[in-house]
Protein backbone atom coordinates (compact mmCIF):
# COMPACT_ATOMS: atom_id res chain seq x y z
CA UNK A 1 0.00 0.00 0.00
CA UNK A 2 2.86 2.34 0.78
CA UNK A 3 4.47 1.80 -2.61
CA UNK A 4 1.16 2.44 -4.38
CA UNK A 5 0.67 5.67 -2.47
CA UNK A 6 4.16 6.89 -3.37
CA UNK A 7 3.53 6.09 -7.03
CA UNK A 8 0.30 8.07 -6.98
CA UNK A 9 2.10 11.01 -5.40
CA UNK A 10 4.84 10.86 -8.04
CA UNK A 11 2.20 10.75 -10.83
CA UNK A 12 0.64 13.84 -9.36
CA UNK A 13 3.97 15.66 -9.26
CA UNK A 14 4.67 14.65 -12.89
CA UNK A 15 1.30 16.01 -13.98
CA UNK A 16 2.13 19.37 -12.38
CA UNK A 17 5.35 19.55 -14.39
CA UNK A 18 3.65 18.65 -17.71
CA UNK A 19 2.25 21.57 -19.73
CA UNK A 20 -1.50 21.71 -20.10
CA UNK A 21 -2.72 20.58 -23.52
CA UNK A 22 -3.18 23.46 -25.95
CA UNK A 23 -6.78 24.35 -26.72
CA UNK A 24 -7.85 23.57 -30.29
CA UNK A 25 -7.05 26.35 -32.74
CA UNK A 26 -10.50 27.28 -34.01
CA UNK A 27 -11.71 30.52 -35.58
CA UNK A 28 -14.26 32.66 -33.75
CA UNK A 29 -17.52 33.50 -35.49
CA UNK A 30 -18.26 37.09 -36.53
CA UNK A 31 -21.96 36.39 -37.06
CA UNK A 32 -23.81 38.42 -34.42
CA UNK A 33 -27.34 37.72 -35.71
CA UNK A 34 -27.37 34.15 -37.07
CA UNK A 35 -29.99 32.93 -39.53
CA UNK A 36 -31.29 29.40 -39.88
CA UNK A 37 -29.57 29.03 -43.26
CA UNK A 38 -27.16 31.16 -45.31
CA UNK A 39 -28.69 33.51 -47.84
CA UNK A 40 -28.50 37.02 -49.28
CA UNK A 41 -30.79 40.05 -49.21
CA UNK A 42 -30.54 42.99 -51.60
CA UNK A 43 -29.79 46.00 -49.39
CA UNK A 44 -28.91 48.47 -52.17
CA UNK A 45 -31.73 50.85 -51.32
CA UNK A 46 -31.39 50.54 -47.55
CA UNK A 47 -27.62 51.16 -47.72
CA UNK A 48 -28.08 53.98 -50.28
CA UNK A 49 -26.03 52.49 -53.09
CA UNK A 50 -25.51 54.92 -55.97
CA UNK A 51 -28.27 54.73 -58.58
CA UNK A 52 -27.12 53.24 -61.90
CA UNK A 53 -30.40 53.96 -63.72
CA UNK A 54 -29.06 56.24 -66.48
CA UNK A 55 -31.49 55.96 -69.44
CA UNK A 56 -28.63 54.90 -71.72
CA UNK A 57 -30.00 52.39 -74.26
CA UNK A 58 -26.62 50.78 -75.01
CA UNK A 59 -26.11 47.23 -73.79
CA UNK A 60 -22.41 46.90 -74.63
CA UNK A 61 -20.83 48.73 -71.70
CA UNK A 62 -20.67 49.00 -67.87
CA UNK A 63 -21.25 48.58 -65.04
CA UNK A 64 -17.85 47.81 -63.50
CA UNK A 65 -17.76 47.05 -59.78
CA UNK A 66 -15.21 46.80 -56.98
CA UNK A 67 -15.32 46.09 -53.25
CA UNK A 68 -12.18 47.02 -51.32
CA UNK A 69 -11.03 48.52 -48.05
CA UNK A 70 -9.78 51.82 -49.45
CA UNK A 71 -9.43 53.68 -46.14
CA UNK A 72 -7.89 50.88 -44.05
CA UNK A 73 -10.68 50.76 -41.47
CA UNK A 74 -11.38 47.04 -41.89
CA UNK A 75 -14.55 47.11 -43.96
CA UNK A 76 -15.01 47.18 -47.71
CA UNK A 77 -15.96 50.36 -49.52
CA UNK A 78 -17.98 50.35 -52.74
CA UNK A 79 -17.00 51.42 -56.28
CA UNK A 80 -19.07 51.41 -59.48
CA UNK A 81 -18.01 52.70 -62.90
CA UNK A 82 -20.90 54.79 -64.20
CA UNK A 83 -21.90 54.73 -67.84
CA UNK A 84 -22.83 58.41 -67.52
CA UNK A 85 -19.19 59.13 -66.62
CA UNK A 86 -16.81 58.78 -63.69
CA UNK A 87 -16.25 56.26 -60.92
CA UNK A 88 -18.52 56.41 -57.89
CA UNK A 89 -16.70 55.78 -54.58
CA UNK A 90 -18.81 55.29 -51.44
CA UNK A 91 -17.42 54.91 -47.95
CA UNK A 92 -18.71 52.03 -45.85
CA UNK A 93 -20.12 53.65 -42.70
CA UNK A 94 -21.00 50.38 -40.99
CA UNK A 95 -24.78 50.49 -41.43
CA UNK A 96 -24.90 52.25 -44.76
CA UNK A 97 -22.85 53.96 -47.45
CA UNK A 98 -21.68 57.56 -47.59
CA UNK A 99 -22.55 59.97 -50.36
CA UNK A 100 -20.97 59.08 -53.72
CA UNK A 101 -17.64 60.71 -54.51
CA UNK A 102 -17.17 60.96 -58.27
CA UNK A 103 -13.67 60.48 -59.70
CA UNK A 104 -12.98 61.66 -63.24
CA UNK A 105 -15.31 61.81 -66.21
CA UNK A 106 -14.40 58.64 -68.11
CA UNK A 107 -17.50 57.21 -69.79
CA UNK A 108 -18.45 53.64 -68.84
CA UNK A 109 -15.09 53.12 -67.17
CA UNK A 110 -13.36 49.87 -66.32
CA UNK A 111 -11.98 49.94 -62.77
CA UNK A 112 -8.81 48.27 -61.52
CA UNK A 113 -7.18 48.09 -58.08
CA UNK A 114 -3.56 48.00 -56.97
CA UNK A 115 -1.06 49.73 -54.71
CA UNK A 116 0.78 51.41 -57.56
CA UNK A 117 3.03 53.68 -55.45
CA UNK A 118 3.85 51.22 -52.65
CA UNK A 119 2.44 53.27 -49.76
CA UNK A 120 0.16 50.56 -48.39
CA UNK A 121 -3.08 52.01 -49.80
CA UNK A 122 -5.00 50.67 -52.79
CA UNK A 123 -5.02 53.03 -55.75
CA UNK A 124 -7.52 53.13 -58.60
CA UNK A 125 -6.90 52.49 -62.29
CA UNK A 126 -9.59 53.71 -64.67
CA UNK A 127 -10.03 53.09 -68.41
CA UNK A 128 -12.90 54.80 -70.24
CA UNK A 129 -14.09 54.68 -73.83
CA UNK A 130 -11.25 56.87 -75.11
CA UNK A 131 -7.76 57.90 -74.10
CA UNK A 132 -5.06 56.51 -71.85
CA UNK A 133 -5.76 54.83 -68.52
CA UNK A 134 -6.13 57.13 -65.54
CA UNK A 135 -4.23 56.58 -62.29
CA UNK A 136 -5.85 57.85 -59.09
CA UNK A 137 -3.48 57.65 -56.11
CA UNK A 138 -5.02 57.00 -52.71
CA UNK A 139 -3.90 59.70 -50.28
CA UNK A 140 -5.77 58.27 -47.29
CA UNK A 141 -9.17 59.09 -45.86
CA UNK A 142 -10.79 58.25 -49.22
CA UNK A 143 -9.01 61.18 -50.85
CA UNK A 144 -7.67 60.52 -54.35
CA UNK A 145 -5.30 62.49 -56.55
CA UNK A 146 -4.91 61.92 -60.28
CA UNK A 147 -1.32 61.18 -61.28
CA UNK A 148 0.45 61.01 -64.62
CA UNK A 149 0.80 57.61 -66.26
CA UNK A 150 3.27 58.77 -68.89
CA UNK A 151 0.98 57.44 -71.64
CA UNK A 152 -0.56 59.33 -74.54
CA UNK A 153 -4.19 59.34 -75.61
CA UNK A 154 -3.88 56.84 -78.46
CA UNK A 155 -5.26 53.94 -76.40
CA UNK A 156 -8.78 54.06 -77.80
CA UNK A 157 -11.69 51.64 -77.44
CA UNK A 158 -14.26 50.81 -74.81
CA UNK A 159 -12.44 50.03 -71.60
CA UNK A 160 -13.01 46.45 -70.48
CA UNK A 161 -10.41 45.96 -67.83
CA UNK A 162 -7.07 46.81 -66.26
CA UNK A 163 -5.24 44.05 -64.43
CA UNK A 164 -2.15 44.80 -62.34
CA UNK A 165 0.46 42.13 -61.67
CA UNK A 166 4.18 41.90 -60.95
CA UNK A 167 5.35 40.57 -64.31
CA UNK A 168 9.09 40.64 -63.64
CA UNK A 169 9.48 40.27 -59.86
CA UNK A 170 10.81 43.78 -59.23
CA UNK A 171 8.07 44.55 -56.68
CA UNK A 172 6.27 47.06 -58.93
CA UNK A 173 2.84 46.26 -60.32
CA UNK A 174 2.81 46.19 -64.12
CA UNK A 175 -0.45 46.47 -66.04
CA UNK A 176 -2.38 44.63 -68.73
CA UNK A 177 -5.05 46.80 -70.37
CA UNK A 178 -7.71 45.51 -72.74
CA UNK A 179 -10.32 47.48 -74.67
CA UNK A 180 -12.69 46.75 -77.53
CA UNK A 181 -9.96 47.67 -80.04
CA UNK A 182 -6.58 46.68 -78.67
CA UNK A 183 -4.61 45.25 -75.74
CA UNK A 184 -1.51 46.71 -74.10
CA UNK A 185 1.14 45.35 -71.78
CA UNK A 186 2.48 48.23 -69.70
CA UNK A 187 5.58 47.99 -67.54
CA UNK A 188 5.72 50.12 -64.41
CA UNK A 189 8.62 52.59 -64.31
CA UNK A 190 9.70 55.39 -61.98
CA UNK A 191 7.93 57.94 -64.20
CA UNK A 192 4.73 56.01 -64.93
CA UNK A 193 4.24 53.20 -67.43
CA UNK A 194 6.18 52.13 -70.49
CA UNK A 195 4.59 50.28 -73.42
CA UNK A 196 6.00 46.74 -73.40
CA UNK A 197 3.40 45.25 -75.75
CA UNK A 198 6.03 44.16 -78.26
CA UNK A 199 7.30 41.58 -75.76
CA UNK A 200 4.22 39.45 -76.46
CA UNK A 201 3.60 40.43 -80.09
CA UNK A 202 0.86 42.99 -79.48
CA UNK A 203 2.66 45.53 -81.70
CA UNK A 204 2.01 43.42 -84.79
CA UNK A 205 -1.52 44.71 -85.32
CA UNK A 206 -4.77 43.99 -83.57
CA UNK A 207 -5.99 40.45 -84.18
CA UNK A 208 -7.86 39.61 -80.98
CA UNK A 209 -11.19 40.38 -79.34
CA UNK A 210 -10.17 40.28 -75.72
CA UNK A 211 -12.79 40.53 -72.99
CA UNK A 212 -11.04 39.74 -69.76
CA UNK A 213 -7.52 38.96 -68.56
CA UNK A 214 -6.02 37.65 -65.34
CA UNK A 215 -2.59 37.35 -63.78
CA UNK A 216 -2.47 34.02 -61.93
CA UNK A 217 0.27 31.62 -60.84
CA UNK A 218 -0.73 28.43 -62.65
CA UNK A 219 2.40 26.34 -62.02
CA UNK A 220 3.04 27.43 -58.39
CA UNK A 221 6.54 28.74 -59.06
CA UNK A 222 5.73 32.19 -57.65
CA UNK A 223 5.63 34.02 -61.01
CA UNK A 224 2.25 35.08 -62.45
CA UNK A 225 1.05 33.75 -65.78
CA UNK A 226 -1.23 35.84 -68.01
CA UNK A 227 -4.48 34.44 -69.41
CA UNK A 228 -6.51 36.48 -71.93
CA UNK A 229 -10.06 35.39 -72.78
CA UNK A 230 -11.00 35.91 -76.44
CA UNK A 231 -14.45 36.19 -78.03
CA UNK A 232 -15.50 35.24 -81.61
CA UNK A 233 -12.62 32.84 -82.00
CA UNK A 234 -13.56 31.70 -85.50
CA UNK A 235 -12.76 35.22 -86.67
CA UNK A 236 -10.21 36.51 -84.17
CA UNK A 237 -8.36 33.45 -82.94
CA UNK A 238 -8.28 31.53 -79.64
CA UNK A 239 -7.78 32.80 -76.13
CA UNK A 240 -4.17 33.22 -75.06
CA UNK A 241 -2.14 31.85 -72.18
CA UNK A 242 1.37 33.16 -71.52
CA UNK A 243 3.66 31.24 -69.17
CA UNK A 244 5.98 33.41 -67.12
CA UNK A 245 9.58 32.30 -67.61
CA UNK A 246 11.70 34.45 -65.27
CA UNK A 247 9.88 37.64 -66.25
CA UNK A 248 9.46 36.82 -69.94
CA UNK A 249 6.03 35.77 -71.23
CA UNK A 250 5.99 32.70 -73.46
CA UNK A 251 2.76 31.82 -75.29
CA UNK A 252 1.32 28.37 -74.59
CA UNK A 253 1.65 25.93 -77.48
CA UNK A 254 -1.66 24.13 -77.07
CA UNK A 255 -2.07 22.70 -73.57
CA UNK A 256 -4.38 25.42 -72.26
CA UNK A 257 -7.64 24.38 -74.02
CA UNK A 258 -7.77 27.98 -75.26
CA UNK A 259 -10.03 27.10 -78.20
CA UNK A 260 -12.66 25.20 -76.23
CA UNK A 261 -15.04 28.07 -75.42
CA UNK A 262 -15.42 29.93 -78.70
CA UNK A 263 -17.38 32.88 -77.30
CA UNK A 264 -15.15 33.42 -74.26
CA UNK A 265 -16.00 36.58 -72.36
CA UNK A 266 -16.31 36.24 -68.59
CA UNK A 267 -13.66 34.50 -66.50
CA UNK A 268 -12.78 33.65 -62.92
CA UNK A 269 -9.78 31.78 -61.52
CA UNK A 270 -9.56 29.52 -58.48
CA UNK A 271 -8.87 26.01 -57.21
CA UNK A 272 -12.26 24.46 -57.95
CA UNK A 273 -11.28 20.78 -57.66
CA UNK A 274 -9.07 21.17 -54.59
CA UNK A 275 -5.79 19.87 -56.04
CA UNK A 276 -3.88 23.04 -55.08
CA UNK A 277 -3.65 24.49 -58.61
CA UNK A 278 -5.66 27.41 -60.02
CA UNK A 279 -8.35 26.36 -62.50
CA UNK A 280 -9.98 28.44 -65.26
CA UNK A 281 -13.74 29.13 -65.31
CA UNK A 282 -14.72 30.72 -68.63
CA UNK A 283 -18.07 32.43 -69.16
CA UNK A 284 -19.59 33.18 -72.53
CA UNK A 285 -22.71 34.11 -74.46
CA UNK A 286 -23.60 30.43 -74.28
CA UNK A 287 -22.49 27.76 -71.82
CA UNK A 288 -19.75 27.81 -69.22
CA UNK A 289 -16.37 26.15 -69.54
CA UNK A 290 -14.41 24.70 -66.61
CA UNK A 291 -10.79 23.71 -67.24
CA UNK A 292 -9.00 22.02 -64.36
CA UNK A 293 -5.28 22.60 -64.00
CA UNK A 294 -3.35 19.33 -63.89
CA UNK A 295 -0.18 20.95 -62.54
CA UNK A 296 1.94 19.82 -65.51
CA UNK A 297 1.09 22.65 -67.92
CA UNK A 298 -2.09 21.01 -69.21
CA UNK A 299 -5.80 21.58 -68.57
CA UNK A 300 -8.75 19.20 -68.81
CA UNK A 301 -12.20 20.31 -69.96
CA UNK A 302 -14.55 19.02 -67.22
CA UNK A 303 -17.51 21.24 -68.14
CA UNK A 304 -19.76 18.29 -68.98
CA UNK A 305 -18.53 16.11 -66.11
CA UNK A 306 -19.35 18.87 -63.61
CA UNK A 307 -22.80 19.38 -65.15
CA UNK A 308 -22.25 22.86 -66.53
CA UNK A 309 -23.54 22.00 -70.00
CA UNK A 310 -26.93 21.04 -68.58
CA UNK A 311 -27.17 23.69 -65.87
CA UNK A 312 -26.95 26.63 -68.28
CA UNK A 313 -28.60 26.71 -71.68
CA UNK A 314 -28.83 29.11 -74.58
CA UNK A 315 -31.21 31.29 -72.55
CA UNK A 316 -28.58 32.30 -69.98
CA UNK A 317 -25.47 34.39 -70.52
CA UNK A 318 -22.51 34.05 -68.15
CA UNK A 319 -20.41 37.22 -68.30
CA UNK A 320 -20.09 38.29 -64.66
CA UNK A 321 -18.54 35.09 -63.27
CA UNK A 322 -17.17 34.82 -59.75
CA UNK A 323 -15.63 31.82 -57.99
CA UNK A 324 -16.11 32.27 -54.24
CA UNK A 325 -16.77 30.02 -51.22
CA UNK A 326 -20.26 31.40 -50.71
CA UNK A 327 -21.39 28.92 -48.03
CA UNK A 328 -17.97 28.71 -46.30
CA UNK A 329 -17.78 24.93 -46.66
CA UNK A 330 -14.20 24.98 -47.95
CA UNK A 331 -14.73 24.78 -51.73
CA UNK A 332 -15.38 27.40 -54.39
CA UNK A 333 -18.93 27.97 -55.57
CA UNK A 334 -19.92 29.99 -58.63
CA UNK A 335 -21.95 33.18 -58.80
CA UNK A 336 -23.23 34.40 -62.17
CA UNK A 337 -24.46 37.94 -62.74
CA UNK A 338 -27.27 37.48 -65.25
CA UNK A 339 -27.99 39.65 -68.28
CA UNK A 340 -27.71 39.71 -72.07
CA UNK A 341 -24.81 41.58 -73.64
CA UNK A 342 -25.34 43.05 -77.09
CA UNK A 343 -27.33 41.78 -80.07
CA UNK A 344 -26.95 39.13 -82.76
CA UNK A 345 -28.29 35.77 -83.97
CA UNK A 346 -26.51 33.84 -81.21
CA UNK A 347 -28.49 35.84 -78.63
CA UNK A 348 -31.93 35.85 -80.23
CA UNK A 349 -33.31 33.30 -77.75
CA UNK A 350 -32.15 35.29 -74.71
CA UNK A 351 -34.08 37.95 -72.85
CA UNK A 352 -32.32 41.18 -71.91
CA UNK A 353 -32.97 40.68 -68.21
CA UNK A 354 -31.87 37.44 -66.55
CA UNK A 355 -31.69 36.40 -62.89
CA UNK A 356 -28.44 36.12 -60.97
CA UNK A 357 -27.51 32.49 -60.30
CA UNK A 358 -25.62 30.50 -57.70
CA UNK A 359 -24.03 27.15 -58.58
CA UNK A 360 -23.00 25.18 -55.50
CA UNK A 361 -19.79 23.15 -55.64
CA UNK A 362 -20.56 19.60 -54.53
CA UNK A 363 -17.14 17.98 -54.99
CA UNK A 364 -17.22 16.95 -58.62
CA UNK A 365 -20.39 18.64 -59.82
CA UNK A 366 -22.34 21.87 -59.52
CA UNK A 367 -25.93 22.21 -58.27
CA UNK A 368 -28.09 25.12 -59.42
CA UNK A 369 -29.74 27.35 -56.81
CA UNK A 370 -32.38 29.67 -58.22
CA UNK A 371 -33.35 31.61 -55.12
CA UNK A 372 -32.25 34.94 -56.69
CA UNK A 373 -35.17 35.06 -59.12
CA UNK A 374 -35.64 38.78 -59.90
CA UNK A 375 -34.18 39.34 -63.41
CA UNK A 376 -32.00 42.32 -64.33
CA UNK A 377 -29.35 43.08 -66.95
CA UNK A 378 -26.13 42.68 -64.96
CA UNK A 379 -22.44 43.07 -65.79
CA UNK A 380 -19.83 43.24 -63.04
CA UNK A 381 -19.79 41.29 -59.78
CA UNK A 382 -17.45 41.67 -56.81
CA UNK A 383 -17.22 39.90 -53.47
CA UNK A 384 -16.19 41.28 -50.09
CA UNK A 385 -17.31 41.73 -46.50
CA UNK A 386 -19.51 44.82 -46.36
CA UNK A 387 -21.55 44.11 -43.22
CA UNK A 388 -18.69 42.67 -41.15
CA UNK A 389 -20.13 39.22 -40.41
CA UNK A 390 -17.32 37.30 -42.13
CA UNK A 391 -19.61 35.93 -44.85
CA UNK A 392 -19.20 36.98 -48.49
CA UNK A 393 -21.35 39.86 -49.70
CA UNK A 394 -21.85 40.57 -53.40
CA UNK A 395 -21.98 43.80 -55.40
CA UNK A 396 -23.64 43.39 -58.81
CA UNK A 397 -23.52 46.25 -61.32
CA UNK A 398 -26.66 46.46 -63.45
CA UNK A 399 -27.24 48.19 -66.79
CA UNK A 400 -30.17 50.62 -67.06
CA UNK A 401 -31.42 49.54 -63.64
CA UNK A 402 -30.50 49.95 -59.97
CA UNK A 403 -27.50 47.82 -59.06
CA UNK A 404 -27.65 45.24 -56.30
CA UNK A 405 -25.88 44.91 -52.98
CA UNK A 406 -26.49 41.33 -51.83
CA UNK A 407 -25.63 41.27 -48.10
CA UNK A 408 -25.22 37.90 -46.43
CA UNK A 409 -27.60 36.29 -43.95
CA UNK A 410 -24.96 34.50 -41.89
CA UNK A 411 -25.11 31.42 -39.68
CA UNK A 412 -22.94 30.49 -36.71
CA UNK A 413 -22.32 26.93 -37.91
CA UNK A 414 -19.54 27.97 -40.27
CA UNK A 415 -16.89 30.68 -40.03
CA UNK A 416 -14.32 32.38 -42.24
CA UNK A 417 -10.61 32.97 -41.80
CA UNK A 418 -9.44 36.06 -43.68
CA UNK A 419 -5.73 36.43 -44.42
CA UNK A 420 -4.29 39.76 -45.54
CA UNK A 421 -0.62 40.21 -46.43
CA UNK A 422 1.79 43.07 -45.91
CA UNK A 423 5.12 43.22 -47.69
CA UNK A 424 7.66 45.77 -46.55
CA UNK A 425 8.38 47.14 -50.00
CA UNK A 426 7.02 47.19 -53.54
CA UNK A 427 4.05 44.87 -53.85
CA UNK A 428 2.69 45.80 -50.44
CA UNK A 429 -0.50 43.67 -50.49
CA UNK A 430 1.32 40.58 -51.76
CA UNK A 431 -0.78 40.40 -54.93
CA UNK A 432 -0.05 37.06 -56.58
CA UNK A 433 0.77 35.20 -53.36
CA UNK A 434 -0.91 31.87 -52.60
CA UNK A 435 -2.09 31.01 -49.09
CA UNK A 436 -2.68 27.46 -47.82
CA UNK A 437 -4.96 26.50 -44.93
CA UNK A 438 -4.63 22.98 -43.54
CA UNK A 439 -7.27 21.31 -41.36
CA UNK A 440 -8.27 17.71 -40.78
CA UNK A 441 -10.57 18.10 -43.80
CA UNK A 442 -7.64 18.79 -46.13
CA UNK A 443 -5.78 21.76 -47.61
CA UNK A 444 -7.39 24.81 -49.19
CA UNK A 445 -5.36 27.07 -51.51
CA UNK A 446 -6.44 30.64 -52.23
CA UNK A 447 -4.67 33.21 -54.39
CA UNK A 448 -4.34 36.83 -53.27
CA UNK A 449 -5.64 38.73 -56.26
CA UNK A 450 -7.88 41.55 -57.44
CA UNK A 451 -8.57 39.72 -60.74
CA UNK A 452 -12.06 38.38 -60.17
CA UNK A 453 -13.57 38.25 -63.63
CA UNK A 454 -15.20 40.44 -66.25
CA UNK A 455 -16.08 43.93 -64.96
CA UNK A 456 -15.34 43.05 -61.31
CA UNK A 457 -12.46 43.60 -58.84
CA UNK A 458 -12.03 43.17 -55.11
CA UNK A 459 -9.64 43.58 -52.21
CA UNK A 460 -6.48 41.44 -52.42
CA UNK A 461 -6.92 38.91 -49.61
CA UNK A 462 -7.45 35.17 -49.07
CA UNK A 463 -10.69 33.96 -47.47
CA UNK A 464 -11.20 30.41 -46.19
CA UNK A 465 -14.40 28.74 -45.03
CA UNK A 466 -14.51 26.11 -42.30
CA UNK A 467 -16.81 24.66 -39.63
CA UNK A 468 -17.07 26.55 -36.34
CA UNK A 469 -15.37 23.67 -34.46
CA UNK A 470 -12.82 22.84 -37.19
CA UNK A 471 -9.25 23.10 -35.95
CA UNK A 472 -6.63 24.96 -37.95
CA UNK A 473 -3.54 22.74 -38.20
CA UNK A 474 -1.34 24.99 -40.32
CA UNK A 475 -1.35 28.20 -42.32
CA UNK A 476 1.28 28.79 -45.02
CA UNK A 477 2.07 31.65 -47.40
CA UNK A 478 3.88 31.34 -50.71
CA UNK A 479 4.89 34.93 -51.38
CA UNK A 480 5.11 36.27 -54.96
CA UNK A 481 8.23 35.23 -56.82
CA UNK A 482 9.12 32.55 -54.25
CA UNK A 483 8.41 28.83 -54.57
CA UNK A 484 8.71 27.96 -50.87
CA UNK A 485 5.68 28.13 -48.57
CA UNK A 486 6.38 29.84 -45.21
CA UNK A 487 4.60 28.65 -42.04
CA UNK A 488 2.57 31.28 -40.17
CA UNK A 489 2.62 31.40 -36.34
CA UNK A 490 -0.85 30.40 -35.12
CA UNK A 491 -0.41 31.39 -31.46
CA UNK A 492 -2.63 34.42 -32.05
CA UNK A 493 -5.15 32.94 -34.46
CA UNK A 494 -7.92 35.44 -35.22
CA UNK A 495 -10.79 35.72 -37.73
CA UNK A 496 -8.70 38.29 -39.63
CA UNK A 497 -4.95 37.63 -39.81
CA UNK A 498 -2.38 40.15 -41.03
CA UNK A 499 0.75 38.30 -42.14
CA UNK A 500 3.85 40.42 -42.65
CA UNK A 501 7.08 39.73 -44.49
Amino acid sequence: MLLLSLACVQDGLDSLDSPAPSPPRTVASRCSDPSAAPGWTDQAEAWQLVDTLDEDPRRDSGSNTALADLDGDGDDDVLIGLRSGGVSVQENLGRGLGSPQLLGEAVAPAVGLGDMDGDGLLDLLVQGEHGAPELWLNRGGLRFEQASTGLDGSMIGNGRGLQPGDLDGDGDLDLYVYTSLHDWLLERTSSGFEDASSRIGLDQGWADKSWVAAWTDLDRDGAPELYVSNDLQAEYGPSRLYWNRAGELERDDGGCACESTTYSMGMSVGDVDGNGYQDLLIGSTQSLGLYTNQGDGSFVDVSAAWGLNSLLGWDQMSLGTLLEDLDLDGDLDLFLAGGRFGEGPVLENQTLDQPDLILWNEAGSFRRDERLTDPQDARGVSSGDVNGDGWPDLLVGNVEAPSRLWLSDCTDERVSLTVELSDGAGNRFGQGAQVELETAEGVQVREVTVNRGLFGSQHPRAVFGLAADEEVLALRVRWPWTSEAIEVDLDELAPVMLVER
